[in-house]
């Protein structure tokens, strides 16, 4: 039993630092901002992001989940793992093509009639429809309302016959981009190609998919495609660290990552950028451009939030410095 062990005695070697983008201020403001808005809708999931349009840095991410007990805590990254149908964002998208295709313009006028319409043997309906819907209105509008029927005969109008041309344009457009983030449980956007004979697509598939459903996508990709657009096309990786530093020198630095010089023509970008900006300015009643920070304290959060929590709801104000994204699922 009398054994010696060889055991050899390596010292501990410094490791390197890491410089993040996040801003501690802002997380602390996006964390209070998102935490009160969860309590006062009594949401079980909330998600905020805040990036920075040109270099895509992320200043500020928040994910909180209504615990047992009641208090909301960081339990996992949803922000980048969340696989969700975006639901109203996503329309944005859908006309975004429509537009870069040259198949409509801001001025196309679709009748959407009294808020119910039957579209290949299933009602589609506004949330007005009890009030009447909105009658005839035109492609701005019908983003600006988020009116589903809307965007939904737009698109099914043009793509019908071709469903596979608009998910193309998805795909080109950017939301279907995946982000290679290399932060585990990363999701990927899943946006369903349909096949030549069209076997894995149905009749409603294509207005369905215009207005967000039968899609996954993670919040930050959602994000990343809007900061585009606020980008003047321009698609940006979303960047968690700056550099790498060792003993004070860097190591590594990590530059901004173009994902995509020009996901859609520029008039197409001006175009939406005009529509979206309409919108913001509907929902607030302001017409300043959104400042980030500044904003987010006089306005309580950035600018007003939608209050709709159904499933899974998206709201991001545009054109400022910075581009902020707000998640919820309700209870």
């Amino acid at each position: 039993m009398n054994k010696y062990l060889n055991i050899v005695d390596i010292p501990p070697v410094d490791g390197c630092d890491i410089i993040t983008t996040i801003d501690v201020g802002m997380q602390d403001i996006a964390e209070k901002a998102l935490v009160d808005e969860l309590k006062e809708i009594n949401a079980t999931v909330g998600v905020a992001i805040l990036m920075e349009v040109q270099t895509g840095d992320i200043k500020a991410i928040v994910n909180m989940t209504k615990c047992n007990d009641g208090i909301y805590r960081e339990i996992r990254n949803n922000a980048i793992s969340d696989m969700m149908e975006p639901g109203s964002t996503f329309k944005t998208a859908s006309i975004l093509v429509a537009l870069d295709d040259g198949v409509i313009t801001p001025e196309t006028v679709v009748e959407t009639g009294n808020g119910v319409y039957m579209m290949h043997g299933r009602y589609m309906k506004d949330h007005n429809w009890h009030r009447g819907g909105y009658g005839t209105i035109n492609t701005t509008k019908s983003l600006m309302v988020s009116s589903n029927i809307g965007v939904s005969r737009l698109i099914d109008d043009h793509y019908h016959d071709n469903p596979e041309k608009f998910v193309r344009g998805l795909h080109r457009v950017g939301i279907a981009t995946p982000l290679d983030l290399d932060i585990p449980g990363a999701g990927k956007p899943n946006i369903r190609i349909p096949n030549k004979d069209l076997s894995n697509w149905s009749r409603t598939a294509l207005a369905w998919m215009s207005i967000g459903y039968e899609t996954q996508i993670p919040p930050i990709n959602t994000l990343a495609f809007y900061n585009a657009i606020a980008n003047n096309g321009v698609m940006v990786k979303p960047r968690f660290v700056k550099s790498i530093v060792k003993d004070g020198q860097v190591v590594e630095d990590i530059a901004p990552e173009i994902l995509n010089p020009a996901i859609a023509s520029p008039k197409a970008i001006s175009e939406i950028q005009t529509i979206l900006e309409k919108s913001r300015q509907r929902r607030t009643g302001k017409e300043s451009r959104i400042q980030a920070i500044p904003c987010i304290r006089e306005n309580r959060y950035c600018t007003g939030f939608t209050r709709e929590s159904r499933v899974h709801e998206w709201h991001t104000p545009l054109f400022g410095k910075f581009l902020w994204i707000f998640s919820f699922r309700s209870a």
